[in-house]
């Protein structure tokens, strides 16, 4: 994969980015994430594929658990919606894996996977957390 450099966007991308864009689809509308922001949303379930899984460093014991959270790309249209609480709901959580040396994208619809207790505030080591906490 080669870099170029995204229209708007001033930049050249690195492989990942070109290989999400022209790949990917958004996780909530289904759409092309062509264009603008590639969005990487960690989602509250729990991913049972090995890459990408996230976990939150800031989050109490977050680190420690076995089960990574799952997490998704969001094109620019949904993310500016859920900011005003009427976007399109989280449908798929993506895998990204190896077949015969190529890099392929799985979907995997969320409603099939284990639920992740939400990040809270009293989970987050901020001081707003560790007071609360203590």
């Amino acid at each position: 994969m080669t870099a170029r450099a995204v229209e708007g966007q001033g930049e050249e991308e690195s492989g990942w980015q070109l290989f999400i864009r022209t790949e990917g689809k958004c996780g909530a509308c289904g759409g092309s994430l062509a264009k603008g922001f590639i969005n990487g949303v960690m989602l509250d379930k729990y991913a049972n594929w090995e890459f990408p899984a996230w976990g939150n460093v800031l989050a109490r014991d977050e680190d420690k658990r076995e089960l990574k959270r799952a997490s998704t790309f969001l094109c620019d249209a949904c993310v500016d919606l859920r900011k005003l609480g009427r976007g399109p709901p989280i449908k798929w959580a993506v895998e990204i894996y190896r077949e015969d040396e190529v890099y392929k994208l799985r979907y995997h619809p969320v409603e099939g996977l284990e639920a992740a207790d939400p990040i809270t505030e009293e989970d987050l080591h901020t001081p707003e957390g560790r007071q609360a906490s203590e």
